[in-house]
């Protein structure tokens, strides 16, 4: 019987398409425009997400003496991973000089990280006063709040500094492979200077939930707006769908029948989205996106299920209570 109700949904799709294309064509368009909104987001979402439990290490240095060297830095820029290097030059002070591979991801008042790259300059902290003998060593061009005080990586390096601590975070894009072949490169670079700890923190529930329910509710919003589309559907097979209820067929079997026949349109212009993302990735989500990431298929098939999923919950629903009377009921109702 269920192979009877996807046979004689079929049949309902190619009669609604050739019938009412122009509504359609506007229902593809308009479902895949809502569609093209959820990707953006949900893309965003998983890397916010993976962002977030993105696994990190904080390494210790067990020998003061030792200098950081430019190879340990062209490692992390290798394996993609974030690496800023803290040294506390004094143990009765919290003051501490700071440098980093991502330096476009620190905000610092008063000038710009470019300006750090001459040999030497350094951005104070106004929070936290240096010792006057390494305070001596560099040249003051600026100041910020942060009780780290700032140098290029360079100066860092050809200074022969040592790193008291590092801290190291991994793209969230990095496979568990590649985690390890960073830690075995790291430690051999290394040669075992650093004691390595796991920092690698979880995203509560609170605040997923505080980026994921805005989300699903405008898809939703968005997707209520096409019930009509539902309804048309619908209206149009009603006495035939009162028919088969006369002749024994449960409303369970009823329900299945403009579910099947929606259920083809969502996911005809979930593809339709999808397509449209892939190829307007480059000259427009690229640059709109809020982080720098590639969607993969995985994101791509997670979000096509989820829209399924949230659009025929709804259609559920709303099938559920419009055929839910009686067929006899809907028969007079649409005798003709």
């Amino acid at each position: 019987m269920i192979g009877k109700c996807f046979y004689i949904a079929a049949g309902k799709l190619r009669q609604f398409v050739s019938k009412s294309p122009f509504v359609f064509v506007m229902f593809l368009l308009g479902s895949a425009a809502c569609g093209l909104m959820f990707l953006y987001f949900w893309g965003n979402l998983q890397y916010t997400v993976r962002s977030a439990q993105a696994v990190s290490y904080t390494a210790s240095l067990t020998d003061q003496k030792q200098p950081l060297s430019a190879e340990v830095f062209a490692l992390a820029d290798t394996y993609d991973v974030r690496m800023d290097a803290i040294w506390f030059p004094d143990a009765e002070t919290d003051a501490s000089v700071l440098c980093t591979n991502r330096a476009e991801s620190f905000s610092v008042w008063g000038c710009e990280w470019s300006d750090l790259e001459e040999h030497g300059t350094l951005i104070a902290s106004d929070v936290a006063l240096l010792p006057e003998e390494t305070a001596g060593a560099f040249r003051v061009i600026g100041y910020t709040s942060s009780r780290h005080c700032f140098v290029s990586r360079h100066t860092f390096c050809s200074l022969g500094l040592p790193a008291s601590e590092l801290r190291l975070t991994l793209s969230p894009e990095t496979s568990k492979d590649g985690q390890d072949a960073f830690l075995r490169a790291f430690a051999e670079l290394t040669h075992g200077a650093y004691s390595l700890r796991e920092t690698t923190r979880s995203m509560p529930l609170e605040d997923l939930f505080g980026v994921l329910v805005p989300m699903l509710a405008v898809y939703l919003l968005c997707m209520l707006s096409m019930l009509y589309i539902t309804v048309y559907i619908l209206d149009g097979m009603v006495y035939e769908l009162s028919v088969y209820g006369l002749l024994g067929a449960t409303n369970k079997k009823l329900i299945l029948i403009p579910a099947a026949v929606q259920g083809a349109l969502l996911t005809a212009a979930n593809g339709i989205a999808v397509l449209l993302h892939v190829l307007l990735y480059k000259p427009l989500f690229s640059r709109i996106n809020l982080y720098e990431f590639t969607y993969t298929p995985s994101i791509y098939v997670g979000a096509i299920l989820v829209m399924l999923a949230l659009s025929l919950t709804v259609t559920f629903v709303y099938l559920k209570i419009r055929i839910g009377n009686y067929a006899v009921v809907n028969f007079r109702r649409n005798l003709r």
